[in-house]
């Protein structure tokens, strides 16, 4: 093989997975989440209907049930009556038995909440700034991830992890942000790494958009759903795609980049290199230009509002033209992936939001493939506004709690490593 050859190769290279067998390690680790995913979804169950749930002998669910309530994790609920023999202990997920804090960073603003095991929130912070850099932020999050959990009265060791939701795209292994639109000077640094050091906790990075679409899987609309797809509606416009119950990051971690879509082959430059992108139509940055062009991002989320129930003529018009740029992209969408929903979520007003939908809807019909059934359901998000850090402080609960087929194949680092409980 000639050295060119060689080297063009290594450049493309994903890092090589190997079988992992079933060690013990991983097996409990796999059974674990498996019990613990179980009973969030369907709890408070007994150890009996658990098992008829898992397929895993009395045994091993008595076994890390035990474990599992010695850490505090799981709880003894109440004996059920009506059957014969002894009445069956429920066991239920402890709310306070851990709790995980979600940060998202973006450029105007921060915002972090507290949750428990449960998935209820518990404390919220919000900051509002001005494109930072990382030295200016860093100080910040650590603020707030300490000012979260001490006044919840908790520890840094009752914390699971913190989520870290970002704008994308994001080299993972790294844990940094790559050439990301609008904040050059965050290229490449390791801010996972450097927060993690600053607060001695695990961190998880995700771009802002999978992390909304991972919380909406945890306890939104997503829930009983495998398959679906999150527009995150931000400064710029991000996507999210949920596959067979797991977030879908792409062979290089940069799918779902929905906002880039190149709708328009003469539009405007975009600041990620490329010409005509939806997100120039369909973002924060693009509507407050539109309603408020003198006042800026910072000071127009009133403004925005007095405007749509003033039925202002600029608002209706960039709705219109928004609807008409995102429905062939939602159809593209549908003739890809065949998806249960497609949710939109994010920073938009509710009222907005709603309107944006219908008047979607409305376009949908006519741009649609006939010969196809139509399934997907537009939903408007579950959570509030704070999704992004919703999702982000999902992650480290997601992590410790879903089952993962990955078990079986691995990268070399990964066989390294495990997901522990605190």
């Amino acid at each position: 093989m000639s050295s060119a050859r060689r080297q063009n190769q290594s450049e493309f290279r994903q890092p090589s997975r190997v079988l992992a067998g079933t060690n013990l390690k991983f097996a409990h680790q796999h059974n674990q989440r498996v019990i613990l995913e179980t009973v969030r979804q369907r709890g408070p169950m007994s150890r009996v209907e658990i098992s008829s749930h898992t397929a895993l002998s009395t045994q091993t669910i008595s076994n890390i049930v035990d474990q599992l309530l010695d850490r505090g994790v799981l709880q003894v609920g109440e004996r059920r009556s009506g059957r014969r023999g002894q009445p069956a202990v429920e066991i239920d997920l402890n709310p306070g038995g851990g709790y995980a804090i979600g940060l998202h960073l973006d450029r105007d603003h921060m915002t972090g909440v507290l949750l428990d095991l449960t998935g209820t929130q518990h404390q919220t912070i919000h900051k509002e700034w001005d494109f930072p850099t990382p030295e200016q932020a860093l100080p910040v999050l650590v603020e707030a991830v300490t000012t979260l959990y001490r006044q919840h009265g908790v520890t840094a060791s009752d914390i699971w992890g913190v989520g870290l939701a970002l704008p994308g795209p994001l080299d993972v292994a790294a844990g940094s942000m790559v050439a990301p639109p609008n904040f050059p000077a965050w290229d490449q640094v390791p801010i996972r790494d450097l927060l993690s050091e600053a607060i001695n906790m695990p961190v998880y990075l995700e771009t802002d958009a999978t992390a909304a679409a991972v919380g909406e899987r945890w306890f939104g609309h997503g829930r009983n759903m495998q398959d679906f797809f999150y527009i995150f509606f931000g400064v710029g416009v991000g996507g999210g795609m949920i596959l067979e119950g797991k977030p879908y990051r792409g062979a290089f971690n940069t799918a779902a980049m929905f906002g880039h879509i190149p709708v328009d082959p003469h539009g405007a430059r975009c600041v990620c290199g490329g010409r005509g992108c939806l997100e120039l139509y369909i973002s924060l940055a693009s509507l407050y230009e539109t309603v408020s062009p003198s006042n800026g991002v910072m000071e127009s989320a009133t403004v925005v509002m007095q405007c749509f129930e003033n039925k202002d003529p600029r608002m209706m018009a960039w709705l219109d033209q928004a609807a008409d740029r995102l429905t062939p992209a939602l159809v593209t969408l549908e003739n890809l992936l065949n998806l249960e929903a497609i949710i939109f979520g994010g920073r938009f007003p509710a009222p907005i939001l709603d309107d944006l939908l219908a008047r979607v809807s409305q376009r949908l019909p006519d741009a649609q493939m006939t010969a196809l059934a139509h399934h997907p359901r537009l939903l408007r998000m579950h959570a509030d506004d704070k999704a992004a850090a919703l999702g982000a402080a999902t992650l480290p609960l997601f992590e410790a709690f879903t089952p993962s087929d990955s078990l079986m194949s691995k990268t070399q680092n990964e066989l390294t490593m495990g997901v522990a409980i605190r």
